[in-house]
């Protein structure tokens, strides 16, 4: 078993708990749940260093900041930590100093954009919970274009009516705890990212810095 530091889930709005461990839609007060983490026990027990050492190559190296328990639940489609880009001319048609306009570049995921980081976690866990039927409405790939102009609300509509009629897991944009989580993974980047380009520097008060 994969360790595991999760404490708690936490109503968005309320602040209520709910246990870790159960399947979770929305909270009672009809708000996205976050993942809360024992922080003080996952600061002693997994250091900057082991993160340096890790082999994994995309998001699962953060594993001991995720909500995954079971390795063999992890779904992976090849994620790969996705790089900064400096943007030159752009940093000069805005007048800053070379190197401070960035970009990552989430189009290298395996899905084209960051949104696999979400579905990444949000599938993993389902497969945790042994939860065998997803639903999400979606604008993507050939459907795209009809979707964007007129069904994105149906799809929405007909997958809250799935929901009780057929039993989906709705997997919608925060209508579950570990899209988010997955999402945060980028975050998780952007600071070992930063922490190897300026090392005397603590890992997030870079972003900081004038």
């Amino acid at each position: 078993m994969t360790q595991t530091f999760v404490s708690h889930l936490e109503c968005s709005m309320t602040g209520k708990r709910y246990a870790a461990g159960e399947v979770h839609g929305l909270s009672e007060a009809g708000k996205p749940l976050l993942v809360r983490y024992d922080l003080e026990r996952l600061a002693h027990s997994f250091k900057r260093d082991d993160l340096a050492k890790s082999t994994e190559p995309g998001l699962w190296r953060y594993a001991p900041m995720l909500p995954v328990t079971e390795a063999k639940n992890r779904i992976s489609l090849g994620e790969v930590m996705t790089p900064l880009i400096a943007l030159e001319r752009s940093a000069a048609g805005l007048g800053a100093e070379p190197g401070k306009a960035i970009v990552k570049d989430e189009g290298r995921l395996p899905t084209g954009s960051f949104k696999a980081r979400g579905l990444c976690l949000a599938v993993s866990m389902a497969k945790e919970f042994d939860i065998e039927h997803l639903a999400i409405p979606t604008n993507g790939n050939a459907g795209s274009a009809m979707a964007a102009y007129a069904l994105i609300n149906d799809c929405g509509r007909i997958v809250g009516e799935g929901k009780q009629r057929v039993g989906w897991f709705d997997v919608s944009t925060l209508k579950e705890p570990y899209r988010i989580e997955g999402k945060k993974t980028m975050g998780l980047e952007l600071a070992e990212h930063t922490f190897t380009i300026r090392r005397s520097v603590p890992p997030f008060a870079a972003f900081t810095r004038r």
